[in-house]
């Protein structure tokens, strides 16, 4: 098994039932989600800055990137739509990189 992207440790948990409430839903803002309305702003502002989190400013472009490369890895391990996954990150742009891949 390769190793996650950016030092990130993610764990997947298989067969744990789904609570209930927001938990594995995606919130539509105006039929879009919030990962198709990151891409669309990475498009329209890639170098805009989308994440200050004091240690390293990331672009849209960047935090896009972040994104991509965690979702493809999480791809790479067997997981989709309907995976649970665990972060264990500090707080800051990994982690918010994090939460848009899963």
């Amino acid at each position: 098994m390769r190793r996650p992207p950016l030092g990130t440790r993610l764990a997947a948990v298989a067969d744990q039932p789904q609570s209930s409430g927001l938990a594995g839903t995606v919130r539509q803002l105006g039929g879009d989600s919030l990962v198709a309305l990151l891409e669309r702003t990475a498009r329209a502002h890639p170098q805009r800055p989308a994440l200050v989190d004091g240690a390293r400013n990331l672009s849209y472009t960047e935090l896009w990137a972040e994104v991509s490369s965690i979702a493809g890895w999480l791809r790479a391990q067997g997981l989709g739509p309907g995976s649970t996954v665990g972060l264990g990150l500090p707080r800051g742009n990994r982690f918010v990189a994090a939460i848009f891949a899963v």
